[in-house]
């Protein structure tokens, strides 16, 4: 989750998540941010070569992208599409991961 200056008081979400045994980089449609930035994020993400999918789940709406490099485009989106130096830190947030050394 990040914001940037013009609008400090508004968060952008992406996420990672595993669909079906796949990994998948999602934008998911629930925030003001999110819903009004869905046309920019679609241009962008085609523009660099990758086709997101909307999907659906527990009635919440989002774009999807398994295929490509997803970490490349996660931070194309933080420092192109938003401008956000890659040195600026970003909130992470994890839920049902466990890591086992």
């Amino acid at each position: 989750m990040f914001n940037t200056p013009d609008r400090p008081g508004d968060v952008v979400n992406l996420q990672f998540s595993l669909e079906g045994g796949r990994p998948g980089l999602d934008w998911v449609l629930l925030g003001e941010r999110n819903i009004e930035d869905e046309a920019r994020f679609q241009d962008f993400a085609r523009a660099a070569g990758f086709r997101p999918k909307l999907e659906e789940a527990n009635g919440v709406r989002y774009l999807r992208i398994e295929h490509g490099d997803l970490a490349v485009l996660c931070r194309d989106v933080v420092t192109k599409m938003y401008a956000r130096g890659e040195a600026e830190p970003i909130e992470l947030i994890v839920e049902g991961f466990h890591w086992k050394p």
